[in-house]
């Protein structure tokens, strides 16, 4: 008898940090949905304004090429930026890079107006997206790159790296993007510090048990 109200006191403690638990992973759900949304804007915006500057600091392939490839050229970064969400979600909502849709090792920061490093490849994977449509008009011509050296024509903005067309360069995150990730840290700290608690209290659980089972001897 004794040993079932051990077990039921700490099944009840177990519980309400679980709830907890439940409750932050929720929150987490709501900012990551956020961020997406965000980051669908800021995309949206980055393709329309890059174009433009891709071709205002190109002069002499845009005066030469013809009005019909130019406008296709136009109308594919149309498209593209009408899909800004589809390809945000198919880099950024993988479950690997969020820990409240699979527990990983990874760094929040929390107190630092940045986002963490391992989001740096799929967002300028998004943004290559960009470079594979000035690419596909030969607008531009890619450099490839292998073992960190660059081959081939230069560009200054994309790059072709094991087949894929990536942003080169530092990406300048808007804020809603970098407080969205604070407040993401800050409630993994405390989900962490619950998942610290729930072993605590497993462990004394089982202690308890062992000491009971010892008097019973």
């Amino acid at each position: 008898m004794r040993s079932s109200v051990v077990d039921k006191h700490y099944d009840v403690l177990i519980e309400q940090e679980a709830v907890k638990l439940e409750d932050i992973k929720n929150k987490m759900e709501d900012i990551k949905r956020y961020f997406l949304s965000s980051s669908a804007d800021f995309t949206r915006q980055w393709y329309e304004q890059q174009a433009k500057q891709l071709v205002m600091s190109n002069p002499d392939a845009a005066t030469q090429m013809p009005s019909e490839q130019l406008r296709a050229v136009k109308d594919d970064v149309r498209h593209l930026m009408a899909n800004s969400g589809l390809h945000v979600e198919a880099y950024l909502n993988r479950h690997s890079l969020w820990w409240h849709l699979a527990q990983n090792d990874k760094t929040y920061p929390a107190y630092l107006s940045k986002l963490p490093e391992f989001f740096s490849d799929p967002f300028k994977l998004v943004l290559g997206k960009l470079g594979a449509v000035f690419s596909k008009h030969q607008f531009i011509q890619l450099p490839e790159e292998q073992y960190g050296e660059t081959y081939g024509h230069e560009s200054h903005d994309f790059v072709l790296i094991e087949g894929t067309i990536q942003y080169r360069h530092a990406i300048a995150y808007p804020d809603q993007l970098t407080h969205a990730m604070q407040e993401y840290g800050i409630l993994h700290e405390k989900a962490k510090s619950i998942l610290q608690t729930v072993e605590r209290l497993q462990l004394q659980k089982k202690k308890e048990q062992v000491g009971e089972l010892w008097d019973s001897l």
